[in-house]
């Protein structure tokens, strides 16, 4: 079980507690690869809400097995991972620039 959910938080709570928690960390550090890191960290958050309300909007036939929800919800964290390192959708282009900015 994603710990996260455990807490009964909403995926927009999530993702702004996330935000929150990148943007003190790149204040405190003010360091571009710390900022660089922290952005990274929250597209890929991101990406994982978009993924998973994706998934709970489509239904597939033959995919009643507890495992395959398993797997599938892991293929999504590391597509999610994956998309946040290798540019994603952009977003953690905005976070950079405004926490570069702003965050000194």
């Amino acid at each position: 079980m994603d710990p996260i959910a455990g807490l009964g938080l909403s995926p927009a709570a999530t993702a702004q507690a996330a935000a929150a928690q990148a943007r003190t960390k790149a204040k405190a550090t003010a360091d571009p690869g710390e900022i660089d890191k922290a952005a990274e960290g929250f597209e890929a958050i991101f990406l994982r809400q978009i993924l998973h309300q994706f998934r709970a909007s489509v239904s597939v036939d033959g995919e009643s097995s507890s495992m395959t929800g398993a797997y599938t919800e892991m293929f999504d964290d590391q597509l999610a991972e994956h998309l946040g390192k290798v540019g994603g959708i952009g977003v953690k282009d905005v976070i950079r620039a405004y926490l570069g900015r702003n965050g000194q």
